[in-house]
């Protein structure tokens, strides 16, 4: 960690750095977290083959990470100040950090230092000359110049586990909602919270963590549609699939027929085939917003939705746009509180196929 403040300050001023040989103070308990602490890897996690620490990076000053210590697993939350804790006694349990640990994370995890340090307060406070009875910095006097880090064991009979990291994430996430930039109601955090912890494994988890700290209303959707097309395929084939009593797994069927015929399926057709058979709840959020859009609620729900998707991604002439930079912030959560409902009801049906 001092390596990383001399080349801040190198980069950022023309003072001279006192030499000498600098050290965090541990006693022997933090000596054994600092030798023993193990991040979760990139294969632990992704199961891409990498051995590289796993840092879950969600905003540039914010991100999280899973290590093992004495067979007990731990969650990390870098970049959110202790001003956001909340304790969830059925998950995650804040523990004490101590110098062992924020050395061995501030390290391996190469967290960045705050915004708006002043060098040469660093200076003052970090590098100055070491005399004879120098016996090593006291831990928060040097990490207070790091982004805030803060560490919750993951309890035994949580839900949620280590590898859940996306999961984890987003579940603190809405624990701390204060924190985020977009106005979520609590009815539309709910169904955020029950996606995080009761939906399979397959839900592409880090694209809802993306829209919930969107800062972006639109992009906050966006998020939520790709999570909705990613069930495309399975969404017009799983009943021919169950028509016909294949044995080989649906994700195994489909994959087959798009390498073998080279055909997707029609995006606008699907959506509005996705749309018509959600839950009535989904749909009832939807024609609300409509009615705000367009002064009525009859129609193709999964035309509008579309249509919504569409006005986001492509460039329209300003007449043939919906206006959507015009709406409430109420409205917007009806429409993604809509979408997640959707992800919500189709990855659970299709999972039990």
């Amino acid at each position: 960690m001092f390596s990383t403040l001399i080349n801040f300050l190198q980069s950022n001023t023309d003072r001279d750095i006192p030499g000498g040989e600098r050290y965090i103070k541990t006693n022997d308990d933090d000596k054994d977290w600092l030798k023993n602490l193990k991040i979760k890897t990139q294969n632990e996690i992704l199961g891409n083959g990498s051995n590289q620490p796993f840092n879950f990076k969600i905003l540039p000053n914010l991100s999280t990470a899973v290590f093992d210590f004495n067979e007990k697993e731990y969650f990390v939350i870098i970049g959110w100040t202790e001003d956001n804790i909340i304790t969830f006694e059925d998950i995650l349990t804040r523990i004490q950090i101590n110098a062992g640990l924020v050395t061995a994370l501030l390290s391996d995890l190469k967290v960045p230092i705050r915004a708006k340090v002043k060098p040469l307060e660093i200076i003052e406070k970090v590098f100055y000359p070491i005399e004879d009875d120098y016996t090593g910095h006291n831990f928060e006097d040097v990490s207070i110049f790091f982004e805030p880090i803060l560490v919750y064991q993951i309890l035994d009979d949580s839900p949620l586990k280590g590898t859940d990291i996306e999961r984890l994430s987003g579940f603190y996430m809405i624990k701390n909602c204060q924190n985020l930039t977009l106005k979520f109601s609590q009815k539309t955090l709910i169904v955020y919270e029950k996606l995080f912890l009761e939906s399979p494994q397959n839900v592409p988890y880090e694209n809802l963590v993306l829209s919930l700290t969107s800062v972006y209303w639109k992009y906050s959707f966006l998020d939520i549609y790709r999570c909705i097309e990613g069930i495309f395929p399975e969404s017009r084939l799983y009943e021919l699939h169950k028509q016909l009593n294949i044995s080989t797994p649906l994700r195994e069927f489909l994959n087959r027929i798009e390498t073998s015929l080279k055909c997707k399926p029609k995006e606008e057709e699907t959506v509005i085939e996705i749309i018509k058979n959600s839950p009535e709840d989904a749909n009832e959020n939807f024609r609300n917003v409509k009615k705000v859009i367009h002064d009525e609620d009859t129609g193709e729900l999964g035309k509008f939705f579309y249509k919504i998707r569409n006005s986001i991604v492509h460039y329209r002439h300003r007449d043939e746009e919906l206006k959507l930079e015009k709406l409430e912030d109420e409205t917007w959560d009806q429409l993604i509180r809509g979408a997640l409902l959707v992800v919500q009801f189709w990855y659970q049906k299709l999972d039990s196929l």
